[in-house]
């Protein structure tokens, strides 16, 4: 087996990219950050049981591997040199006021969720401590917990309420099917499910044209005589993992094959975005629509309290009855930094929204390959005259934001135009989805 694809950390490098912001924000005066990324490596969604050694064989499908939990820790750890070490926008110990995070109702969305945080904030910066009463207080209601092992915990924690002071974070997560800002797909969206399902047969009828020989080798790797195309991506993913992880198959492929994986799961990602567009842009646009209100917020032009971010998230729950649980979340403090998980389809969406397509074709990022743990960063800034700016990045790349002139530094009021703009191709998420007339969206 070739080893064509090492990946320690997420890839910060993208082929045909020129412009990339120098990593250091020294200097930088930060206002806001969203930190969309997609999920760390995982085990294959399908398990073909062609490892030579069976014991290597993932027990469960779709699930984070330790090597896809330290590429996020690695990220957030580098995201923490950015913003507390470098610019000292971020407190040292985590803050719940100050950071909202957010991921989909996945399971590996919220394992990286948890890896990626652990980065930013590592255990030595946890703060919170039990005084010596609390220590002696720290009795769950069970039989004969007050023994020897109970002893011999208190007296390893110390005063740290976990095993070396590892930090607790509280995830976001809305329910897969209403979940319209990091997760419209085939499952929440009617219209966008028509729109795949109405142009799949002939996506597939050109890949496997142009791809035939491929494709043959990957049925043959199989023990099939064909393979239709979602079969074909599900096991170019099983030979991705199986090289990731240097897990030996029952067949020997190259780093050919691994590439042409690659470029498969790329035109099927490009397929998507392409029905998106078409859609005017349907599975970002509530991302884009908070987006919108950040900056108009950081703008002075917008009241903390009318942005659909705390519109959505401080709606009263249904059976409420102190004040206290009218509130869904603690959003009364406007964060400044958004931690993101979503899939690796939707981050590619949420990019295409942000450039417009204009810009997307211009730029070689949407036909990237996807890595494991790829990041989406998008910045406000104010630059040296104290005018409010907007810049983002894709693993590093400078992106051309849509109504922007170039990668890079934008004039915040500029992009905020293009989103206006954007924004208004879709005037109602539930009607363009042909959702059912009682569902209602914030808008």
């Amino acid at each position: 087996m070739n080893k064509s694809l090492i990946i320690a950390t997420a890839a910060i490098v993208v082929c045909g990219i020129a412009s990339a912001k120098e990593p250091s924000r020294v200097g930088q005066t930060t206002r806001l950050i969203i930190d969309l990324s997609g999920p760390g490596a995982t085990t294959p969604k399908t398990l073909f049981g062609k490892t030579k050694t069976p014991t290597d064989e993932p027990k469960f499908p779709n699930q984070v591997t330790p090597l896809g939990q330290r590429q996020q820790f690695i990220v957030g750890q580098e995201l923490r040199t950015r913003y507390y070490q470098d610019a000292g926008f971020l407190n040292y110990s985590y803050d719940i006021s100050a950071l909202w995070i957010q991921t989909t109702f996945d399971a590996q969305n919220i394992v990286s969720t948890q890896a990626h945080l652990h980065g930013i904030y590592p255990p030595y910066t946890n703060i919170n401590t039990l005084n010596d009463w609390q220590q002696r207080n720290a009795v769950p209601p069970l039989d004969n917990v007050l023994n020897d092992q109970w002893t011999a915990w208190q007296a390893e924690l110390g005063n740290l309420a976990l095993l070396n002071g590892f930090n607790t974070f509280p995830i976001n997560v809305m329910g897969a099917d209403d979940d319209f800002i990091l997760n419209l797909s085939v499952d929440n969206c009617p219209a966008y499910k028509k729109s795949i399902n109405d142009n799949w047969a002939a996506f597939e009828n050109s890949i496997q044209t142009n791809n035939k020989d491929f494709i043959g080798r990957l049925a043959q790797f199989a023990g099939q005589t064909t393979l239709d195309l979602k079969t074909a991506l599900d096991f170019c993913q099983y030979i991705k993992w199986a090289d990731l992880h240097n897990v030996v198959l029952s067949f020997d492929f190259t780093s050919d094959d691994v590439s042409k994986c690659d470029g498969l799961n790329t035109q099927q990602n490009n397929f998507f975005v392409t029905q998106d567009q078409a859609l005017n842009f349907i599975a970002s646009n509530q991302f884009l629509t908070q987006t919108h209100d950040h900056i108009k917020t950081e703008l002075g032009k917008l009241d903390y309290k009318e942005t659909h971010f705390y519109k959505l998230n401080a709606q009263k729950e249904e059976h409420a009855v102190s004040n206290d649980e009218k509130l869904r979340n603690n959003v009364d403090q406007k964060p400044n930094y958004f931690v993101m998980v979503a899939s690796d389809v939707n981050v590619r969406l949420i990019l295409s929204g942000l450039q417009g397509k204009t810009s997307a074709d211009q730029s070689n990022l949407l036909k990237s390959d996807t890595h494991p743990a790829s990041l989406l960063m998008l910045e406000l800034v104010l630059d040296k005259t104290g005018k409010l700016m907007v810049e983002a990045q894709f693993n590093d790349a400078d992106i051309q934001l849509g109504g922007c002139s170039a990668p890079g530094p934008c004039d915040a009021q500029t992009f905020l135009t293009y989103l206006e703009k954007q924004i208004a191709l879709v005037a109602d998420v539930s009607k363009a989805c042909a959702l059912p007339s009682q569902t209602v969206l914030i808008q």
